[in-house]
């Protein structure tokens, strides 16, 4: 959808008046947590916007949204997986991942990166509207949550990094991270009067940190939680933004 890049106030000045239409997320954020979502003019006061820490304006768009993880080397797609995540810590990330089909989407998926001859791992939030037409919201070049639905090492190894065919997701079973359900999808749930729909997906969801013959990812969880909280704690900020303070990137300046 259309974007508008805003580097200063005066740039914010000229969408101002039809903020109702429009998104507004810092360039460099993570997790949704600064979007401003079809806001009244005077929400827009906040914003500060300069050329070391530009926001965006882009075009609302109503529809479903679908995520998507793929790999290409020169142009072609080797492994791709397309997926919802109906349960989410706060408003952006992901804990409770299914798979979709959608031919449009991988289509434009292919688009884009033949387009780009684009070798390297990628990633899409992209926007179902409608009548059909599938709109990429964004890009990012980067591993993310998808990668869980690849579970035989072997095939996308083959695959990615050598002559192998395109790989597809060997998982078939909704992907997620109970500790983070309890945590954020229990309270949404009961406040939402979802409750059954919740204990639905725990009872069907694959934890995703459960590798056969290897417990530490599922053991180490808890320590990994209590460092995170500890940081939050101390720097009186969210879980989110604890768990991401050592590695984010929040441009050059």
């Amino acid at each position: 959808p259309e974007t508008t890049l805003l580097n200063s106030r005066d740039d914010l000045e000229t969408v101002r008046g039809h903020s109702r239409d429009l998104v507004f997320k810092p360039v460099w954020s993570r997790f949704a947590s600064h979007v401003l979502l079809r806001s009244t003019p005077d929400f827009l006061d906040a914003i500060a916007p300069s050329p070391a820490m530009p926001w965006v304006a882009q075009r609302f768009v109503e529809g479903e949204e679908i995520s998507a993880y793929a790999v290409a080397r020169e142009g072609k797609l080797k492994a791709l997986v397309l997926y919802r995540c109906p349960y989410r810590a706060g408003k952006g990330a992901g804990i409770f991942f299914e798979r979709v089909e959608d031919e449009a989407a991988r289509d434009l998926v292919e688009r884009i990166v033949a387009g780009t001859t684009w070798t390297g791992q990628i990633s899409f939030d992209l926007m179902r509207e409608p009548d059909g037409r599938v709109l990429p919201l964004e890009c990012n070049p980067r591993a993310v949550s998808g990668l869980h639905f690849f579970r035989d090492p072997a095939r996308f190894a083959a695959a990615v990094l050598g002559d192998g065919p395109e790989v597809g997701p060997d998982v078939t079973v909704p992907q997620t991270v109970r500790l983070a359900m309890w945590i954020y999808g229990l309270p949404v749930a009961l406040r939402s009067g979802g409750l059954a729909r919740f204990r639905k997906a725990i009872r069907e969801g694959q934890e995703l940190l459960d590798w056969p013959g290897d417990s530490a990812p599922v053991r180490v969880q808890w320590p990994a939680l209590a460092e995170i909280a500890g940081m939050a704690w101390r720097e009186r900020i969210s879980l989110q933004t604890a768990s991401t303070r050592d590695i984010e990137w929040n441009g050059p300046g």
